[in-house]
């Protein structure tokens, strides 16, 4: 292990890294209070045993980005150590295999920890007992380094057992492109979770009006939190959106009718809140974002993906993404694309059809033939 807090040992470290066609990545940071978590260490395993640990607080990481986006990639969770290293050094990976989603299209399970993969694939145990230790102080002593070498070794001991269950069934074509999705989703300006609202049970009961007005909310604290680095809920609560999204206020005291709203909300951002508010309600014939209908149907490709998933053994988060079945709901089969397409749409379009159903067997749900006329 090799810790890297210079200039001319980064520079060596990049010319080594040209040896090796894959290399195991992982990140340590601290997340908290911030929309970008700050970036403390990056560990890189390489097949030949070797572990360097770069110290961005050091020294600049930067001068990684060609070695590290021409290699194979294999990371553990790898959005936000994605995300995180496209914003310090623009690194756009080519290739990655994240041993998580690996896992999870070979099995029911998605997302599991580290540990657990470890545990299920290598049959050891590891001390996960420093993840949460205080990555910016330092020096760093042995126990934080040990610990922080071990994430990035243990992947390439993984990846080679998934990648070869993965082959077996066919699957390691899925794998690559689920990487690339993963890859184009992390290095997106806003957050994975900025269209989570979408899965609220009662965003079908609210009006189109009330629709817009809640996505639009939610955008605009996305790009506040982003300029002032600020985790998204410090910005606007959901809670206090949906608020505004029902009252549809129009003035700053209409607003603080509501006792849970701070004035500070009012003094940094009523006039944008009300701004918003005020073009949602001024737009005519605005669709709904999600009707009724949509919502209820795709409820059911849920529970649909959760049976699936037992006999496909995919896990369901990773086959139905929440996204994914809305679009579905909205527009049929034509939203199913690339590996999903191939996995997929004969046993939708059967389900879609009423040709298969959910039933239940022994006090469990299956995917089972339908009777003719029922």
């Amino acid at each position: 292990m090799k810790l890297i807090e210079n200039t001319s040992d980064l520079a060596q470290l990049c010319r080594d890294l040209h040896a090796f066609d894959r290399l195991a990545i992982d990140t340590e940071f601290h997340a908290e209070h911030r929309y970008i978590p700050k970036l403390m260490l990056i560990q890189i395993a390489a097949p030949s045993g070797e572990v360097w640990i770069v110290d961005p607080l050091k020294v600049s990481p930067r001068p990684l980005k060609p070695a590290l986006e021409t290699r194979t990639l294999i990371l553990h969770g790898a959005r936000q150590d994605i995300r995180l290293l496209y914003h310090t050094i623009d690194l756009k990976p080519g290739k990655i295999l994240d041993v998580q989603q690996a896992d999870g299209l070979l099995s029911s399970e998605y997302p599991t920890r580290l540990s657990t993969l470890i545990s299920k694939h290598l049959h050891q145990d590891i001390n996960k007992d420093s993840g949460l230790s205080n990555w910016s102080h330092r020096p760093l002593n042995q126990k934080q380094l040990a610990y922080a070498a071990q994430d990035a070794l243990i992947l390439l001991q993984l990846a080679p057992i998934l990648e070869d269950q993965l082959k077996q069934r066919g699957r390691m074509e899925w794998a690559q492109a689920l990487g690339e999705e993963l890859c184009l989703s992390a290095c997106k300006q806003h957050q994975a979770s900025i269209n989570d609202w979408m899965n609220w049970d009662v965003i079908p009961k609210l009006s189109a009006v009330e629709q817009h007005i809640l996505r639009d909310l939610f955008h605009w604290r996305e790009g506040v939190a982003r300029h002032k680095n600020r985790p998204v809920h410090t910005i606007l609560s959901g809670r206090i959106a949906l608020d505004l999204a029902r009252r549809k206020p129009s003035t700053a005291s209409e607003i603080l009718s509501n006792r849970r709203i701070h004035h500070g909300l009012i003094k940094h951002n009523g006039h944008a809140l009300l701004t918003i508010i005020e073009n949602a309600k001024a737009k005519a014939k605005l669709q709904p974002l999600l009707t009724r209908q949509e919502s209820e149907m795709g409820r059911l490709l849920h529970w649909w993906a959760q049976v699936l998933s037992q006999s496909l053994q995919i896990a369901p988060r990773i086959m139905l993404p929440d996204a994914l079945a809305q679009e579905i709901a909205r527009n049929g089969l034509s939203a199913l694309q690339g590996w999903r397409r191939d996995a997929l749409s004969d046993h939708l379009q059967k389900f879609l059809s009423g040709q298969i159903g959910i039933t239940v067997q022994d006090g469990k749900p299956h995917l089972a033939p339908l009777s003719a006329g029922k």
